[in-house]
């Protein structure tokens, strides 16, 4: 089945089991959805420390059989201290840098996706053809392993 959606949960320093239980309800997970948790600056509350991150994905995996992907970029490097995690290492990375040569934190050996612009920042493209500016994202491979990846993780 062909790639329908990425949706993942802006996450909160609120209770992570209720904020896991509320996203798998509200995605009712099925084929070609592949899920991500965002951990990243909250501008409206506290910011998800890496125990509730862990104990987020932790439950999404043991709900659906299958760890979600992991979506951040400075914030996860700078939780972790450089510290490798098994818990987060499970998950398949999302990095969010907006430069041209992305640094990948520990635990994760590489990206699996790559968010390089916001559509203004980092490198281009910047554009889509009738979108115009928006985020942009890579993939560590060809159309082939994308295909694999998403019906192995999705």
């Amino acid at each position: 089945m062909p790639p329908t959606g990425s949706p993942f949960r802006f996450s909160t320093g609120d209770d992570p089991i209720a904020q896991a239980e509320h996203f798998l309800a509200t995605l009712e997970p099925h084929d070609g959805t592949l899920p991500a948790l965002d951990l990243e600056a909250n501008p409206q509350g506290p910011l998800m420390s890496i125990a509730q991150a862990r104990a987020f994905v932790t439950h999404c995996q043991a709900r659906t059989g299958k760890w979600p992907g992991l979506y951040s970029g400075n914030t996860v490097r700078e939780a972790l201290h450089g510290t490798p995690d098994p818990v987060p290492a499970h998950c398949w990375l999302w990095l969010a840098q907006y430069t041209a040569h992305p640094v990948v934190p520990h635990p994760w050996e590489g990206w699996t996706l790559w968010q390089f612009t916001d559509g203004h920042c980092g490198s281009g493209p910047f554009e889509v053809p009738g979108v115009g500016h928006c985020d942009r994202s890579r993939f560590a491979g060809g159309t082939e392993a994308l295909a694999a990846f998403w019906a192995a993780n999705a």
